[in-house]
């Protein structure tokens, strides 16, 4: 049984027990791991493609999409990452939140054209701070009705 631990004074072994402990309870420490949690990016793109662009296809071969490039201390998983413009938007939250996480998030990401949708999944289940990158805004997270379906985001 592992016991209480303080990050000032606590040894290497104890801190790597303390980050397995806080990925396996959550880190509210109530056994929840949020792996329902959904992040939730708020952009204008010149269009669909661009949108894509931005969040899917690596810069050059062998290197990171735009989107890990701009949130260099939160590495993403972008297979599992997902992404809809213009009339796309309110379907696709549709497929993942209750209605008023829905209006929540339509609310929020107003002017914007396109959202992306990056799983608790995306980033192996650890938590990370999150913030605006030039080309969009955080706008903060919601939790999915339908928490399985964030392990096969495509």
């Amino acid at each position: 049984m592992m016991g209480s631990f303080s990050w000032s004074t606590g040894r290497l072994g104890d801190a790597m027990a303390e980050i397995a402990r806080r990925r396996i309870t959550g880190f509210e420490g109530n056994g929840q791991t949020n792996l329902d949690r959904i992040h939730l990016f708020a952009g204008t793109f010149r269009d669909e493609a661009a949108m894509f662009a931005y969040c899917f296809s690596p810069i050059a071969p062998n290197a990171p999409e735009q989107l890990n490039l701009d949130l260099p201390e939160a590495p993403i998983n972008t297979q599992l990452v997902d992404a809809a413009f213009g009339d796309q938007i309110i379907p696709r939250l549709s497929e993942y939140f209750g209605r008023k996480s829905r209006r929540r998030v339509a609310r929020r990401m107003q002017p914007a054209n396109a959202l992306v949708l990056i799983p608790m999944q995306a980033f192996g289940g650890m938590e990370f701070r999150l913030h605006d990158t030039a080309q969009m805004r955080h706008i903060g997270f919601e939790k999915s009705l339908v928490p399985e379906t964030c392990s096969t985001f495509q």
